[in-house]
Parts: C-alpha cells; structure tokens; sequence
C-alpha cells in the first residue's frame, strides 16, 4: 500500500486495528495522526454511566473474572463485523473497567438490590457491556421515562450476558441482533450515549 493512501485508511478503522496498524511497522506507524491514537486509548465517557475513576478498586474483581470462576455465570455474545452474531464466543481476559451505571430495582422484593452494568477493555483489544441478558429485566420508570430500573434478582444465575464488539456502536448494533425492540434494547442506546 502507497504510504499516502495509509492516513485516510487509518483514520476510518476500528479499535483495535487502528492500534494494531499503527504497530506494524515504520511506514504505517509515521502517516497515522498520532491524536487519533491517543482518543482511540482513551476510555470513552458516556453520559449515563460514572467513569471509573480509581481503577485499582477493581483489580481483584478483574483477577477473579480472569481466572474463570464465574465463566458459568455469563452468556456471550460477540459482533463479528463480517457474520454478523457470534453466540458464546471464546472467553477473553478483561484488561480494564471504564465505566459503571448502577440501576435502582423497580421489583418491590429486590427493592434494596442494585444491579450494575459496566463497560470495559478486553486484553485483544475489543470492548465489551456486561448487562443484563434477559430483555425484560430493564425497564422504564413509569413515573419518569428517562430513568430505567432493573426488574428482578441480580444475584440470579445467568442474569448476566457479555456483550463485545470492535467499537461500542457494534456493542449497540449486538444488543439490537439479540434483543430486538425489547426495553432492553431499546435502552442500552440510552446508557451507551457519548458525552
């Protein structure tokens, strides 16, 4: 490839093959706009979520979702940008958290209960949400549209579903493949939105 036709190429791909092209060697490296790279390291803040900002807090959280305990805890789901949905994809280790957004319990019996999505970093470079897998476990508020209650127990097995992705918009695009026009899809939109 010409080294002129390599910025405008870089420029339009995903984390983590921006990064990966950017390492491959002088040629790539050079012509990439070094502030595109340090946006694409920088972890995203989204307007409904609390960016995670003492990182070490969660270390041991890390270590222990690493070393597989809980892998039966977890359904998977992966957004293959060429196939589409991949169901239970090979379990990757976490690199690190971004962001949290705890939900309220909206059933009376839980009512003490919070349930908390995170956002986060895989060690190959894709992103991931760890949300709820069933679509009926998110809803609205009935008293105000714009907040959204967890409904149900959210020390339940299986509660839980990974959903990973080059970039958080195939991360929105997974959750609309699986859960289509639930309230569950239809607010993760809500939670992912940028600052």
């Amino acid at each position: 490839m010409p080294v002129e036709a390599i910025p405008p190429n870089a420029n339009e791909l995903a984390q983590p093959d921006e990064l990966q092209l950017e390492q491959t060697c002088h040629n790539t490296n050079k012509p990439i706009d070094q502030r595109a790279i340090e946006d694409l390291q920088r972890p995203i803040q989204f307007k409904n979520m609390e960016a995670i900002a003492n990182p070490d807090k969660y270390e041991n959280m890390i270590s222990i979702y690493n070393s597989g305990v809980f892998e039966h805890s977890y359904k998977r789901y992966e957004y293959d940008h060429r196939s589409g949905l991949i169901y239970e994809p090979k379990r990757v280790d976490i690199k690190n958290f971004y962001a949290i957004m705890s939900l309220s319990n909206a059933t009376l019996k839980y009512s003490d209960e919070l349930y908390t999505l995170y956002t986060g970093l895989f060690e190959n470079g894709h992103v991931f949400l760890i949300a709820p897998r069933k679509a009926c476990t998110i809803v609205e508020d009935p008293n105000n549209p714009n907040n959204v209650l967890f409904k149900g127990d959210p020390s339940g097995l299986r509660v839980d579903a990974i959903y990973s992705g080059r970039t958080f918009q195939e991360v929105e695009n997974l959750i609309k493949t699986v859960h289509d026009n639930t309230p569950l899809s239809n607010h993760i939109s809500h939670i992912l939105e940028h600052e």
